[in-house]
């Protein structure tokens, strides 16, 4: 159990730490964004995603340092996708194509992200996913943070059918709150993304509390590879110097 948690949670934040600073980049891609012109800024990201995105207000110091309000991302069925009240990023490089996305000292806070099925069976992220890659599949997309750090995040996860167990986490219709983390080293190369995790708590619904969680993990297509593991709830304690979820895409991970 607490690995699959574990697995879901990261999953989440994997897609926030590299949706948010993306669709910033194409933001800042116009010339002179600010409080003026944010509406034709998320007119701007909302075509190239095809869904619907909101900015309250973005406040840029002198090219180094970026402040978000309010951003919102809308999913296919016109439900909320990507909630973020207040994000900071420092930037180090904008040049994608030479240097990659570089960012320093990432914060967010109030973060909610919903991630739910479609009657068609896909997950609500993947159309809005598929948008931002490059359409022969490879990708030459390189993004390093130094330092992330998550506040008060909740996350949603939701099949078409519901389990309803009678005690125990429902892993058909999760809702994950209080999420609270730090990473270090975050990078996204090629499609593989790794980082080490500092420590990350998280509450769900049903009681069941994840205390901390501290290791390595690697994404690389459909496998997930964690290292030198440390988890901790009320009842368990959990080390492991190497596990791997072995699949053929980390977004169609829900079973």
């Amino acid at each position: 159990k607490v690995i699959k948690i574990l697995a879901i949670v990261l999953s989440a934040t994997i897609l926030l730490l590299i949706f948010l600073p993306v669709t910033a980049t194409l933001l800042l891609s116009i010339d002179r964004v600010q409080n003026y012109i944010i509406h034709h800024a998320a007119t701007f990201a909302s075509e190239k995603l095809e869904s619907r995105v909101a900015i309250g207000r973005i406040d840029i110091d002198l090219l180094t340092k970026v402040h978000v309000y309010d951003f919102y991302v809308e999913d296919p069925q016109k439900d909320t996708l990507l909630f973020v009240s207040e994000a900071v990023a420092g930037i180090s490089s904008l040049d994608i194509k030479r240097d990659g996305l570089q960012l320093r000292n990432v914060e967010a806070k109030g973060v909610e992200f919903n991630l739910r099925e479609m009657p068609d069976g896909e997950l609500n992220v993947r159309p809005i996913v598929r948008r931002l890659t490059n359409p022969n599949g490879n990708s030459n997309f390189r993004m390093y943070i130094d330092d992330a750090e998550i506040k008060d995040g909740r996350f949603r996860y939701e099949r078409l059918t519901h389990r309803n167990p009678e005690y125990g986490v429902d892993y058909y219709d999760m809702e994950i709150g209080h999420i609270n983390g730090r990473l270090k080293d975050f990078s996204v190369v090629k499609g593989c993304v790794s980082s080490n995790i500092e420590h990350m708590y998280a509450l769900e619904r049903s009681g069941f509390e994840l205390k901390n969680f501290t290791g390595y993990f690697e994404v690389n297509r459909g496998d997930i590879l964690f290292k030198n593991i440390a988890a901790s709830t009320d009842n368990s304690q959990i080390h492991l110097p190497s596990f791997l979820i072995d699949g053929e895409n980390w977004l169609e991970y829900k079973d």
